[in-house]
């Protein structure tokens, strides 16, 4: 069997070292005016070495409504289906995302109090035995959370193409193509349906398990339904960091990242890097020991689903939620609202469009909106909910986290003419840990008050010693640092790379030199005299960097 499989964002995803892993789906609106787009596949994998097992959970973010939509999932073996809830991906996240920390420094005495400009300390967040019909086969029919489920499997492209359409998938003719490669791998295929009365607001993240050696992201079924530079985001729980073995490797221009505004452009420079190294390339935004998350999902009484029993003033749950540490978010909604008193259905609804709010933002601050004094929720009804569904959830997210050695994630940015090679993982013990936690210092030179702190000089050196000169009206936002920084930042890779299972990774690109030339170029606009590491320049230097910068502008 070939590792060609499709999959997308996992709780526990399984990591599998020779067969096949996956983690993306084909996902298609039951009514053509209304199309579903994927806006990102969130993917967490992870090895079961004792019986040779993965695990796949897939969370989809849609732009776009449809009442009814199906999502067809290509795996190489029967799977075990169940479900995950968001929490699992919104706490990786949080603990995972790259942050851009820019510290103040003062050298000097501005002629001006330096509290005009106070020196401070900011972190920013950017913020997977039947009837036979024809050439398919009926294998499993089944119900998990919101989802009715039937696992099918094929020997022609076309016959699953008209099963599926003929049992309620409408699915445009053009996904015959892309399921082909899939039928001629022998694979099986989870194809997932909302139950009568779900609506897209009830979708959970699905688990997948079956038995694998690879680790593959099939993203052919993706291209039907995605969206341009659809983000695409596996984390992988597994031995060693892992790393793209098919695709390329990228290390981002931490110069076109604008650290003035706590990096809120890095998902562009992804794109932009990902777009320079062909558009099959990833970034590792992390990867470490996963004993340095600690109980990330879980620990023995983290959360007291119990201190809800008996309450039904739904503020009142809110506030037991609270103080019970059970978050309320995307995860705990559904429960929330499967436990509201029936009368509030259309309520709800309401008080939503009038607000131009979320459900999430609805339940964490119900007393600042109006028409919801009254409302009521049995809270021992979510209690039980929470303590027998979303408890053990985290605690087996917990499980898998403790149970394997690093947890690793990665980044890119592709579109659907880009998904013709199915990105297959990797770990590698001998590269090293990569850290969340990106630091410069914005640095202002005032001299013996020479100048005052709006007009004094000021710099931004990297971690690395590089510096770059910032004009005052860079620092106070009057210019974008985008506009200002041109050729500097023009580059979004600093290095292309490709990486495998061994061995340091093997230089592809190195753009480097060029964005330092174009450092020493712009520094020299603003009469510095310094190179990209700090220290005087030559006038050869200057002439050199100013050259290639012209050129490149030509």
């Amino acid at each position: 069997m070939s590792n060609r499989f499709l999959g997308v964002a996992a709780l526990a995803a399984s990591l599998a070292w020779g067969a096949d892993a996956l983690a993306c789906g084909g996902f298609f609106c039951q009514s053509p005016q209304q199309p579903v787009d994927q806006a990102a596949e969130r993917i967490l994998f992870s090895t079961h070495p004792s019986d040779g097992t993965v695990e796949m959970s897939v969370q989809v973010t849609y732009t776009g409504t449809a009442s009814e939509f199906a999502w067809v999932l290509p795996v190489p073996q029967e799977p075990v289906i169940g479900t995950t809830v968001d929490d699992v991906f919104l706490n990786l996240s949080q603990a995972t995302f790259p942050r851009w920390n820019l510290t103040y420094v003062t050298e000097g005495t501005c002629y001006q109090p330096p509290n005009l400009f106070p020196s401070k300390n900011f972190t920013g967040a950017m913020e997977d035995s039947a009837d036979g019909e024809g050439g398919v086969t009926v294998v499993a029919n089944g119900s998990v959370g919101p989802y009715d489920t039937t696992t099918l499997q094929a020997t022609d492209s076309a016959e699953l193409l008209e099963w599926l359409q003929t049992n309620g998938y409408n699915i445009p003719d053009s996904v015959g193509t892309a399921l082909a490669p899939y039928v001629a791998d022998g694979s099986f295929f989870v194809a997932l349906k909302l139950k009568k009365g779900a609506d897209t607001g009830d979708l959970v993240p699905v688990t997948l398990t079956w038995a694998s050696a690879d680790l593959t992201i099939p993203l052919q079924l993706t291209a039907i339904a995605a969206q341009p530079d659809l983000r695409l985001q596996p984390y992988v729980l597994g031995p060693a960091r892992a790393v793209p073995s098919n695709y390329l490797h990228v290390q981002v221009n931490e110069l076109a990242v604008d650290w003035l505004q706590a990096g809120s452009n890095y998902p562009a420079v992804i794109t932009d890097a990902a777009n320079e190294a062909g558009g099959q390339a990833f970034a590792t935004d992390y990867a470490s020991t996963t004993g340095a998350l600690g109980d990330l999902f879980w620990s023995p009484g983290k959360y007291n689903p119990r201190a809800l029993d008996g309450l039904e003033n739904a503020q009142d749950v809110m506030n037991a939620m609270v103080n019970g540490s059970i978050p309320i978010s995307s995860g705990t909604v559904p429960f929330i609202k499967q436990t509201l008193s029936a009368a509030i259905n259309g309520t709800l609804d309401d008080v939503l469009a009038q607000n131009g709010i979320t459900e999430v933002q609805l339940f964490q601050c119900l007393g600042c909106y109006a028409g919801t004094n009254g409302w009521k929720i049995d809270g021992t009804a979510l209690a039980n909910s929470l303590a027998t569904v979303w408890v053990p959830a985290m605690q087996h997210a917990q499980d898998e986290l403790e149970s394997s050695a690093w947890l690793t994630r990665l980044t890119s940015s592709i579109s659907a003419d880009e998904m013709t090679l199915d990105p297959q993982f990797v770990t590698n013990p001998d590269l090293p840990a990569v850290d969340n936690q990106h630091n410069a210092t914005l640095v202002t030179e005032c001299g013996n008050r020479a100048h005052t702190f709006a007009k004094a000089p000021k710099k931004l050196v990297l971690a690395d010693g590089r510096e770059l000169y910032l004009p005052a009206d860079v620092v106070n936002g009057t210019i974008p640092y985008a506009d200002y920084a041109g050729e500097v930042a023009a580059t979004a890779s600093d290095r292309i790379e490709k990486t495998g299972a061994s061995g340091p990774a093997t230089l592809m690109v190195d753009n480097r030199a060029a964005i330092d030339a174009a450092v020493d170029a712009l520094n020299a606009q603003q009469g510095c005299a310094c190179d990209t590491r700090g220290g005087p320049v030559g006038l050869g230097g200057l002439v050199a960097g100013l050259l290639i910068a012209l050129r490149r502008r030509r």
